[in-house]
């Protein structure tokens, strides 16, 4: 990453740390104070948390990636089927033409 970022990161980390102190202090009505083990303990626990949430949204665009290869095959597979659909098609037609020369032979009174 690029510095900015870091700086960026590191200031939104710092600040969501003192905003907890903050919470903790008005609803608990204790005073707290951030040492640099919790301090370090809060990084570490954001390090997780983080990790867990790359790791699922790389599952989640492996699914979607998936997906999209199975919808790309589909489509594949229909443009085929529908060129299938039309040589079908134009065979049936031969056929009803037949069926109805020999329906016509049939019911012509003998």
């Amino acid at each position: 990453m690029t510095q900015p970022y870091l700086a960026k990161i590191a200031d939104l980390v710092t600040g969501y740390q003192f905003l907890t102190v903050r919470v903790v202090v008005c609803r608990f009505r204790r005073q707290t104070h951030v040492t640099p083990k919790s301090f370090l303990s809060f990084l570490e626990g954001y390090k997780t948390l983080y990790s867990d949430k790359v790791k699922n949204l790389n599952e989640l665009a492996g699914r979607m990636t998936t997906g999209l290869l199975k919808l790309d095959e589909a489509s594949e597979s229909v443009d085929e089927l529908s060129k299938e659909l039309v040589v079908k098609e134009k065979d049936l037609v031969v056929a009803n033409q037949k069926a109805d020369k020999v329906r016509m032979i049939i019911s012509l009174p003998t």
